[in-house]
């Protein structure tokens, strides 16, 4: 089955054009934003030869697809067409807390490894502390303190 038949195939079991709010894609899953999650048949979704699995988030339904979604989601929108201005009116609707974190998280979201990082290393600097295996004057402590602050500092620069 070539990507256009997928495509359409998906669609179909989706619930047609009227069912599909918006698509987007991510490096291995298709992801659709359903109107009426009741019109979807997850289960044939789940059946299709070249689906590697089917999952169901709030009105979001994902169709994994590994390494074929660049092109499935090529046709996908070619069939269901420029979904944008959907998108604009769902962005209106949304609250102000919604739209509240929906920027926190924008902000959040790139610098995130970085603080899990530093944490991690702080962390091992802590138990190493705490268990008297290095002192705060040690070559050890220091290394592992200095690494923390560049690796934050190669984080943001990005």
């Amino acid at each position: 089955m070539n990507d256009k038949q997928l495509a359409e195939h998906i669609l179909e079991l989706l619930g047609g054009d009227s069912n599909v709010n918006q698509a987007t894609h991510c490096v291995t899953r298709l992801r659709v934003t359903i109107n009426n999650s009741g019109k979807v048949r997850k289960a044939d979704l789940s059946n299709i030869e070249d689906v590697i699995g089917v999952n169901q988030v709030g009105n979001q339904t994902q169709v994994i697809l590994g390494s074929r979604v660049h092109g499935v989601y090529d046709e996908f929108q070619n069939l269901v067409g420029d979904k944008d201005a959907d998108q604009v009116v769902q962005e209106e609707k949304k609250g102000f807390i919604s739209q509240f974190l929906d920027a926190l998280s924008s902000i959040f979201n790139p610098i995130l490894p970085a603080i899990i990082g530093v944490g991690l290393l702080k962390g091992l600097l802590i138990f190493l502390m705490f268990y008297e295996l290095v002192s705060v004057e040690s070559d050890l402590y220091q290394f592992l303190n200095i690494l923390a602050l560049q690796y934050i500092g190669l984080m943001t620069s990005k």
